[in-house]
C-alpha cells in the first residue's frame, strides 16, 4: 500500500481529583458539640470505593490539562481520569483503489479505575479505477477484529459522500487553530480542500476536467468511463436518488434520462425534453400532481411549469384522490403553482384536499378558490365545518382587563400590535398564515398563544409566541415565555428582540398586579356546548426548579373538551342524513 498522504492529530486529557473532600452528615443523626446549628464537617481521605458519591460526598475536580506531560505522568494515577483521542486521516493507493481513511482511536481511564477502555472507528471513500466503482462505509471497533462491525455500500452519489466527509473531518479537528502545527500554516478549510482534491485528483482520468469541483470531477469521471450517454446538464443529476444500476442503463441504450424515466414509472416526450432544461431532480412532486390532478392534466401544461415541479420536492406524502370537476381542477392547480411559489405550506394545501373529501361526504361543496385571499377564507370556512362535524369550535375566555392591557399597541421603531388568540378560527388562521402547528394548541391547558404582528394588527409579518402559564402555592406566579417563531418555524431576526423583551415585560406586570387568572374554556360540537373551567389538580411529578414547567399541574375539570371529538371511521356507520341527529343526541 502505498501512503499518499498522512495527518494525525492527538488531544490529552488529564483530569485531577483532590484526594480529600468535605464530608457533611446529617444534622439530626451527628449533633454538633459546639451547640452549633450546622451541619458537622470534617476531612476524609480518599477512598477508591466511593467515587460518585454515597456517604462520604463527592469528591472534587483539582485540575484539568492538555498537556502530554502530564498525561503521561499521571497514566496510573487514580487520582485521575486520563484521555487519549487521535485523528488520523490518510489517503492511500494501493492496486487500482485510491481510498480517504479516517481513523478514530480513543482510550479512556476513568478515575479510581485500573482499566482502559478503548474505541475504534474507521470511515472509508473508496475508488476502485478498474472497475469504475466508489464504495464508502465504516467499521466500528476494528481493533476487535472478529467482533468489530462493517457497512458498505457502492455507488452512492445521490447521499453526496464528498461533503459527507468535508463535514466528518471538520468535527473531528475540534479546536484546530490552536493544536496544529504544520511546516505551512492551513487554516481549517484549506486543509480539508487540501485533502480532499488530494484525493480525488488521485484518482486516474479526474485530470480531465480541471474546471469542475472535486465531487463533480468523480462523477463526471464516473459517467464517462461508464459509457453512459448523458446530456449536458448532468451535474443536475448528482444527487438523484436513486442512481441507476448498470443492468437498467443497458436496458436502456445507456441512456441516463430515458433510465431515470422508466425506473421512475414515468414517459413522455415531452417529460424527457424538461429533463434537458432542469438544475436538479427529483420526482415526487411530479407523482404527487399526477395522483391528485391527473396525468393528462398535468402533461398539458407549460414546460417550465413542469419543470418548478421537478426542481421543488414540497411535496412529504402521497397524493389524495379527488372527485374534481373540470373547473375545480383548474383552480385547485392554481393553488397548488402558490405552493411550489413558496406561498402557501404543503401540508395546509393537502389538508385542504381532505377537508373535500371529507365533507363531500356530508354535505355538498365546491373548490372556489384560486387565489391567495380566497383559498384563506375558504380553508378557514371548511376547518369550521370540519370542527362542527368532528372536534367542535372552541373558545377561550381570558379577564377583560387583561386581554385589553396585552393587546395595546408596543411603540418603537415600529408599531407592534399584540394579538391574545382566543377561538379556533384565530388559531387556524394563525397556523395558515405561519405555516405552524399552533392550530392544535388551543386545549393545551398550560399554553397562552401571543401573535405580534408589524406595523398593523392584521399585519402577516409576525411572531407567534407561547406563554408557558406556571402555578404555585394557590396563584399564578408567570407566565413564562417559551416559544417565539416566525413563519414556518424559523427564527426571528434581531430587530424583533427589544420589541419581545418589552411585551415579556408588560405581562409579568399585569400578573404581578394579579389580572391574569386562569382561563375557561368552551367548546360548541354539534348543537352542543361544552364547557370548562382550568383548575389546580395536583402537583406536579416532573417538575424541575430549574427547567420551566409549573410546580403544580393545572387541566380543564370537564375532561369532555379532549373527548368531543370523533374519529373518522365513525362516518362508516352513519349516513349523512342521520350524522347531525346522532352528534345532538350524545350525552355530555
Amino acid at each position: 500500500m502505498k501512503e499518499i498522504y498522512s495527518y494525525t492529530l492527538t488531544d490529552y486529557t488529564t483530569i485531577k481529583f483532590e484526594g480529600t473532600n468535605d464530608l457533611c452528615f446529617d444534622k439530626h443523626e451527628t449533633v454538633n458539640p459546639l451547640g452549633d446549628d450546622e451541619p458537622l464537617k470534617k476531612k476524609v481521605t480518599l477512598s477508591t470505593d466511593d467515587w460518585d458519591g454515597g456517604y462520604y460526598g463527592k469528591f472534587k475536580q483539582e485540575s484539568v490539562s492538555e498537556d502530554e506531560e502530564d498525561f503521561i505522568k499521571n497514566y496510573g494515577n487514580p487520582l485521575c481520569t486520563v484521555r487519549l483521542y487521535r485523528r488520523t486521516i490518510v489517503v492511500t493507493e494501493k492496486d487500482n483503489k485510491i481510498a480517504l481513511k479516517i481513523f478514530e482511536y480513543n482510550r479512556v481511564r476513568i478515575k479510581a479505575t485500573k482499566y482502559f477502555r478503548l474505541s475504534t472507528r474507521v470511515e472509508f471513500l473508496t475508488f476502485n479505477h478498474t472497475t469504475n466503482s466508489l464504495y464508502t462505509g465504516y467499521i466500528l471497533d476494528y481493533h476487535k477484529k472478529r467482533k468489530c462491525r462493517k457497512k458498505i455500500r457502492r455507488c452512492i452519489f445521490a447521499e453526496d459522500p464528498i461533503n459527507r466527509f468535508r463535514s466528518l473531518i471538520n468535527s473531528l479537528f475540534g479546536d484546530y487553530n490552536k493544536k496544529v502545527i504544520e511546516p505551512k500554516i492551513w487554516g481549517r478549510s484549506d486543509l480539508i480542500n487540501y485533502i480532499i482534491n488530494l484525493f480525488v485528483n488521485s484518482i486516474p482520468g479526474t485530470e480531465k476536467y480541471p474546471e469542475l469541483s472535486p465531487e463533480l470531477k468523480l462523477y463526471k469521471r464516473y459517467l464517462d468511463y461508464s459509457g453512459i450517454k448523458f446530456s449536458n446538464n448532468w451535474s443536475s443529476f448528482i444527487l438523484y436518488n436513486p442512481q441507476p444500476k448498470k443492468v437498467e442503463l443497458v436496458k436502456n441504450g445507456m441512456k441516463y434520462i430515458d433510465t431515470i424515466i422508466s425506473n421512475a414509472g414515468l414517459n413522455g416526450d415531452k417529460l424527457k425534453r424538461v429533463l434537458h432544461k432542469v438544475k436538479q431532480c427529483d420526482f415526487t412532486t411530479l407523482s404527487y400532481t399526477y395522483e391528485v390532478f391527473g396525468k393528462n392534466f398535468i402533461m398539458s401544461q407549460n414546460d417550465d411549469i413542469i419543470k418548478k415541479m421537478i426542481e421543488n420536492s414540497v411535496v412529504n406524502g402521497s397524493g389524495v384522490q379527488v372527485n374534481f370537476t373540470n373547473k375545480e381542477n383548474q383552480n385547485s392547480f392554481d393553488i397548488f403553482k402558490l405552493v411550489l411559489d413558496g406561498q402557501i405550506n404543503y401540508n395546509t394545501f393537502h389538508d385542504h384536499l381532505n377537508f373535500h373529501n371529507f365533507l363531500n361526504n356530508l354535505e355538498t361543496i365546491k373548490w372556489k378558490s384560486s387565489n391567495y385571499e380566497d383559498f384563506m377564507d375558504e380553508h378557514f370556512e371548511w376547518s369550521e365545518k370540519q370542527a362542527f362535524y368532528t372536534s367542535g369550535d372552541f373558545k377561550r375566555y381570558y379577564g377583560e382587563k387583561f386581554k385589553s392591557e396585552v393587546e395595546r399597541p408596543l411603540l418603537g421603531v415600529n408599531v407592534h400590535f399584540p394579538v391574545l388568540l382566543t377561538t379556533s378560527k384565530e388559531y387556524n388562521k394563525e397556523s395558515f398564515i405561519q405555516s405552524n402547528c399552533v392550530k392544535t394548541y388551543i386545549k393545551k391547558p398550560h399554553s397562552v398563544i401571543v401573535s405580534l404582528r408589524r406595523d398593523n394588527v392584521d399585519s402577516e409579518y409576525r411572531v407567534t409566541i407561547e406563554y408557558f402559564i406556571k402555578y404555585s402555592g394557590g396563584k399564578v406566579v408567570e407566565l413564562k415565555r417559551v416559544q417565539s417563531l416566525g413563519k414556518f418555524n424559523y427564527n426571528f431576526g434581531e430587530d424583533w428582540s427589544i420589541i419581545l423583551e418589552n411585551l415579556d415585560r408588560r405581562i409579568d406586570n399585569l400578573v404581578k398586579k394579579e389580572l391574569f387568572v386562569l382561563p375557561e374554556i368552551e367548546s360548541i360540537f354539534g348543537h352542543k356546548t361544552i364547557k370548562s373551567k382550568l383548575v389546580e389538580i395536583g402537583p406536579n411529578q416532573f417538575y424541575d426548579v430549574h427547567n420551566r414547567g409549573s410546580e403544580t399541574k393545572l387541566d380543564w375539570d370537564n375532561d369532555m373538551i379532549y373527548n368531543v371529538a370523533l374519529k373518522q371511521s365513525i362516518f362508516d356507520d352513519f349516513e349523512p342524513n342521520n350524522l347531525l341527529n346522532m352528534i345532538n343526541e350524545l350525552d355530555f
